[in-house]
C-alpha cells in the first residue's frame, strides 16, 4: 500500500509527463506555423508567364493574349441565368449594335475564349454608336434583317437632320434602336411603324420579335423579325 507521500510523488509525476508531452506539441505546432508563413512570404511572383503555346489548349476557356485561340464556345447558348459564357452570349444577343446587321446572334464573334467574348462586348457596346443627329426617308419592302443591313450600305442624304442639312450624302446610316428613333418623333408625319434595333423582352429574355414604331405619335408594337415586311427609316 503506497504511503500517502508516494501518492504526491505519483501525481507530480504524471502532471509532468504531460506537461512534457504538451509543450512538445507546442512547439511542433509553432514551428510549423513559423515554416509556413515563411515559405509564402518567400514566394517571388514570377516576372513572365508561360508561353502562348502552353496556354492556348481546347480545354482553357480564359485562352491566350493571341487571336487565335482553341477554345471554340461557338455551340454556347444564351441564357441570363447561366455560366459566365452562356451570360456573355446573353448580353451579346441583346445588345443593339449586334443586331444592325439583321441577326441578333453573332456567333462568329462569340466563338472565342471567355476574355474574347468580353472584347466583343466591350467593342459593340451602344454607348459606341454616339448620339443620333439625323434620321432618312422611308422605305418599304425589308423583313428586320434586311432592313438593318439595308441601313449599313445606305448612302444617301437625310430626311430630318439636328442641324437642318438635307443635303449632304452620308454613308454611316444604321437601324435605330427605339431610343434613337424617338428623338425624332413628331417630325415625321407617316403613320407607319418602322423597324428598330430594339428586341421585345419578356421576363427579360428577347426572342425572335422587334419593336415597330409610329413615329408620328409613338404608338408602337412587336412582330417577328420575318412574319411581315416592313418599312424602314434608318438614323446616323
Amino acid at each position: 500500500m503506497k504511503t500517502k507521500f508516494q501518492k504526491k510523488l505519483d501525481a507530480l509525476t504524471h502532471f509532468l509527463r504531460n506537461l512534457s508531452r504538451n509543450m512538445i506539441v507546442t512547439v511542433v505546432v509553432t514551428f510549423t506555423a513559423m515554416g509556413t508563413v515563411w515559405l509564402y512570404a518567400a514566394f517571388t511572383e514570377p516576372l513572365a508567364g508561360p508561353a502562348d503555346s502552353d496556354q492556348d489548349f481546347a480545354q482553357n476557356i480564359l485562352g491566350a493574349n493571341n487571336a487565335d485561340n482553341d477554345f471554340d464556345s461557338s455551340a454556347v447558348v444564351a441564357n441570363a441565368d447561366g455560366s459566365i459564357i452562356e451570360r456573355q452570349q446573353y448580353i451579346a444577343d441583346n445588345m443593339a449594335l449586334n443586331s444592325e446587321v439583321g441577326d441578333a446572334t453573332d456567333a462568329a464573334s462569340m466563338s472565342g475564349t471567355l476574355f474574347a467574348g468580353q472584347q466583343k462586348i466591350y467593342d459593340d457596346m451602344a454607348s459606341d454608336r454616339g448620339p443620333v443627329v439625323a434620321m432618312s426617308a422611308e422605305y418599304w419592302g425589308y423583313y428586320h434583317g434586311p432592313a438593318a443591313a439595308y441601313c449599313y450600305g445606305l448612302s444617301a442624304v437625310a430626311a430630318v437632320a439636328m442641324d437642318g442639312d438635307t443635303s449632304t450624302t452620308y454613308t454611316d446610316w444604321r437601324l435605330p434602336t427605339m431610343g434613337e428613333a424617338v428623338v425624332f418623333e413628331g417630325t415625321i408625319t407617316s403613320t407607319n411603324n418602322v423597324w428598330t434595333a430594339t428586341p421585345y423582352m419578356i421576363d427579360g429574355v428577347a426572342g425572335d420579335n422587334w419593336i415597330r414604331i409610329n413615329l408620328s405619335n409613338g404608338d408602337w408594337y412587336h412582330t417577328t423579325y420575318n412574319s411581315a415586311t416592313g418599312y424602314v427609316r434608318c438614323v446616323r
